[in-house]
């Protein structure tokens, strides 16, 4: 059976690009402390809504769009879709953040 998510991930004011894929974030797997990407938005201000969805290909975990742009000081919400058989993880972070999780995740992919 398919299982389809639908959800609000994050309202953050974003500092930098940032790029959404799967392995991303400390190595640690934490969910607290600092956030390089950016911070909490005000929910009372627009925000453009980026709509990401997530699923596989051949095996492997994919996100549409792959890439997301977004100015200095922009507020952005992300809105989730999970069409895949598996669950995803959607995390913003720098490239060397998003790497450095990706590299922990392959040795741990059981991690949560």
């Amino acid at each position: 059976m398919k299982k389809y998510q639908t959800g609000i991930a994050l309202l953050a004011t974003v500092f930098l690009s940032a790029s959404a894929w799967a392995g991303s974030g400390p190595a640690g797997h934490s969910h607290g402390g600092e956030f390089s990407a950016g911070e909490p938005g005000d929910p009372k201000k627009p925000a453009r809504i980026v709509q990401v969805t997530m699923g596989e290909v051949d095996g492997k975990m994919v996100f549409m769009p792959v890439k997301v742009e977004v100015k200095k000081g922009e507020q952005v919400k992300f809105v989730l879709r999970n069409n895949g058989e598996l669950d995803h993880e959607f995390i913003l972070a720098t490239t060397a953040e998003n790497l450095k999780h990706g590299e922990a995740m392959k040795k741990n992919p059981d991690m949560e």
